[in-house]
């Protein structure tokens, strides 16, 4: 098998899913996608649901704050996602949203941290 380990890491998480007794009733997976860049976090699935501010082409920065619960993003959209082809999509539209610029290792090196999140309950 070719595929990386993020890729096997979904795949089985959702075959975990789908042998469990109701699973598709029970068990709810949602994913968010943010990028930290010049000390300011976006989300970068905010044109997933088309609330983004395309009149401007900057995508809304969002808060991080210090909670009892831990680090919470306020704002931060989570999608549901079925399967691994839905998060596959997912990333790749995230992944072009990401900012790049030019390094002298990389002519397109990308330029932030990013991180996604699955979030299974």
């Amino acid at each position: 098998d070719g595929d990386g380990i993020i890729a096997r890491a979904v795949r089985d998480l959702f075959l975990h899913k789908s042998r469990l007794k109701n699973g598709d009733d029970r068990v709810k997976i949602t994913m968010s996608y943010l990028e930290i860049y010049n000390e300011r976090a976006v989300d970068l699935l905010a044109e997933a649901d088309g609330h983004d501010d395309e009149s401007s082409g900057a995508a809304q920065q969002l808060q991080v704050r210090d909670s009892a619960e831990g680090v919470v993003v306020q704002n931060l959209r989570h999608f549901e996602v079925g399967g691994p082809s839905e998060v596959r999509a997912l990333m790749e539209r995230a992944s072009g949203r990401r900012a790049t610029g030019s390094t002298n290792m990389n002519a397109v090196s990308s330029r932030s941290h990013a991180i996604c999140t699955l979030n299974v309950t």
